[in-house]
């Protein structure tokens, strides 16, 4: 079968079949560019929050602190 719209109007299978595989592919770069987001986010949280307890308690030193 060829891609495109048949004469009668309906679509064939290539051309469905690619218009699924780019869906899947946009919704893969979505995914992926939410959790970078999110990972982006939470850092920014905890960084906010670490600077709320340094400044709470301005003498502990937090420079040995990890996650």
């Amino acid at each position: 079968m060829t891609s495109g719209v048949t004469a009668e109007g309906h679509m064939c299978m290539n051309g469905i079949r690619s218009r699924v595989a780019r869906y899947e592919r946009e919704k893969c770069q979505r995914n992926t560019l939410n959790k970078k987001e999110e990972e982006e986010d939470e850092e920014e949280e905890e960084e906010r929050n670490l600077k709320d307890i340094n400044v709470e308690n301005p003498g502990l030193d937090l420079s040995g602190v990890t996650e």
